[in-house]
């Protein structure tokens, strides 16, 4: 490539200067690879483009997954109330006969009788949906399981061992759904 280089009387420096042929040729690969530039641009547009619609269709899925899973879980809760709710109802329907009963009967064993035969259906309600009461008297202690209350020193009693229970605790699937209140032996 020759390249014709005039200085300019002017100018302290020699500036190239470039033929017209070569200037031709320059523009054919500048043209060229503008136009290579620009198809890249293009396809880079729309390849961000689709990228964007993408990840707004993703979006939209997620929200939808999102807002039905709620429904879902409001649903499958209501229907469990409804069934536990469902199987305490005749244990109330009982309580509402043994209260009318009481005020007809002057006799206590009655009274004791229909308050017993409560009790055992309340319990029976429990067992059928899976709550199963914590056992403690004369266990050992186990914080997971007793809340306790109160420590006695006695020597009759091995140590560390639940001696009394206060008040019922109750478990549901393997989770304590209310600790055991006892008095431990120290």
């Amino acid at each position: 490539m020759s390249e014709e280089i005039k200085s300019t009387e002017n100018e302290e420096e020699k500036i190239p200067v470039i033929s017209e042929d070569e200037m031709k040729k320059t523009d054919k690969k500048e043209k060229k690879q503008i136009k290579k530039l620009e198809k890249k641009v293009n396809e880079l547009e729309e390849k961000s483009k689709e990228s964007v619609e993408s990840f707004q269709r993703l979006a939209a899925e997620f929200d939808n997954f999102r807002k039905r899973t709620i429904k879902e879980k409001d649903q499958i809760y209501t229907i469990a109330t409804n069934d536990v709710i469902e199987n305490f109802l005749p244990v109330i329907d009982n309580m509402e006969t043994a209260n009318k009963s009481v005020h007809k009967s002057n006799e206590i064993a009655d009274v004791l009788k229909g308050f017993e035969l409560v009790y055992r259906q309340f319990n029976e309600v429990l067992e059928k949906i899976g709550v199963e009461p914590i056992e403690c008297v004369d266990e050992d202690f186990d914080p997971e399981l007793h809340n306790a209350v109160m420590h006695i020193e006695d020597e009759k009693y091995e140590q560390n061992k639940v001696i009394e229970e206060f008040q019922k605790g109750y478990i549901y699937k393997g989770k304590v759904i209310r600790h055991s209140m006892v008095k431990v032996a120290n």
